[in-house]
C-alpha cells in the first residue's frame, strides 16, 4: 500500500512472538512455506532489514537483525540457510551486502545477485518500481535488478547509491584471478609489487568510512600503476577483465562522487 504510517495490506500470516529472525532455520522455513503456499516456476528473495557487511558471526556484522533476540544472521549462516533453495534472483535491501565475501557465500542460491555495497537509504527499495513488469510472467531477473537500483536513484538524489548486480556462474573465476593476484604482491615483499599495492588501497576510498574498498577499483589502479612489476600489473589486469563480465549491472548515482563497481572487498 502507498500509507507510509500504516500497513494496509492483507496479513497472510502472523508469526508471533518467540520467532527469531535471525536463526537461518527462520529462514529456511519461511522460503519452504512460501513455495508451498505460492506454487511458481521461479523465484526471488529479497533479503529485507539493517545489514552491516560480511560477518564471520560476529553479531553486529550482520544482516536481517531481531530486536527480540538481539540476533542477526552471519554471511556463513545466510549461505547455509540457503542452501539447497534456487531461486530466479537473490536480492539484498540491506547496506553493505554487496561485498565480495558475502557474494560467495551464497552463489550456488541465484544466478544473479544485487545490492548495494554502500550504505541503503533508510526506505530501502522502491518496490513500486517493479509495477510495469508485474505483468509479464517471463521477466528477466536483470530486468527486476535495473527496475529496483534506477528506481533506487531516482527516488534518492543526492544519496551515494552504488549498486551492482552480479553474475554468480562468473565469480569463482574472478575469485581465483583475484589469488592470482595475492600471490604476485606476496612474491614481492617490501618490493614495487607490495609498495604499489599499499599504494592502490590508500588511493580507492573506504565505502563510507568502513574497512571495504572497491574490488575493481584496486584493481584498475593496480593495472595501470608503471612502477608495479609486470607479474602484478597482468594479474591486476585480467582481474579487472573478469569482474567487469562478473558484474553486468552497475548502478552508481553521481553524488557517490566517483566511478563505482558495486562490489567491495575487506581490507582491513
Amino acid at each position: 500500500n502507498e500509507a507510509s504510517d500504516a500497513i494496509a495490506s492483507e496479513l497472510v500470516a502472523d508469526l508471533g512472538t518467540g520467532t527469531d529472525m535471525g536463526d537461518p532455520a527462520t529462514l529456511r522455513e519461511f522460503v519452504t512455506w512460501a513455495r508451498d503456499r505460492y506454487p511458481a516456476n521461479d523465484y526471488g528473495l529479497v533479503v529485507w532489514g539493517t545489514g552491516n557487511g560480511w560477518s564471520d558471526g560476529t553479531v553486529g556484522r550482520d544482516v536481517g537483525f531481531d530486536d527480540e533476540f538481539g540476533s542477526g544472521l552471519s554471511s556463513r549462516e545466510l549461505g547455509d540457510a540457503l542452501a539447497g533453495f534456487a531461486f530466479r534472483f537473490l536480492a539484498f535491501d540491506a547496506s553493505y551486502a554487496m561485498n565480495l565475501e558475502t557474494v560467495s557465500t551464497v552463489l550456488p542460491a541465484a544466478p544473479l545477485i544485487f545490492g548495494v555495497s554502500g550504505p541503503m537509504p533508510l526506505a530501502g527499495f522502491d518496490y513500486a518500481a517493479l509495477r510495469p513488469l508485474a505483468q509479464n510472467a517471463g521477466t528477466a531477473a536483470a530486468s527486476v535488478a535495473n527496475a529496483l537500483l534506477d528506481g533506487l536513484i531516482a527516488a534518492n538524489p543526492g544519496f551515494p547509491v552504488d549498486g551492482a548486480g552480479v553474475q554468480s556462474d562468473r565469480v569463482n573465476g574472478a575469485i581465483g584471478l583475484l589469488t592470482t593476484l595475492a600471490n604476485a604482491v606476496r612474491n614481492d615483499p617490501d618490493g614495487p609489487g607490495d609498495v604499489s599495492f599499499s599504494r592502490a588501497i590508500t588511493e580507492v576510498p573506504l565505502e563510507d568510512g568502513r574497512t571495504e574498498r572497491d574490488l575493481v577499483a584496486i584493481a584498475v589502479v593496480l593495472r595501470d600503476d608503471a612502477t608495479a612489476p609486470a607479474p602484478v600489473r597482468t594479474a591486476a589486469g585480467e582481474l579487472a577483465t573478469a569482474l567487469g563480465q562478473a558484474i553486468p549491472i552497475r548502478k552508481s548515482s553521481s553524488s557517490l562522487g566517483r566511478p563505482g563497481a558495486g562490489l567491495s572487498i575487506e581490507t582491513g
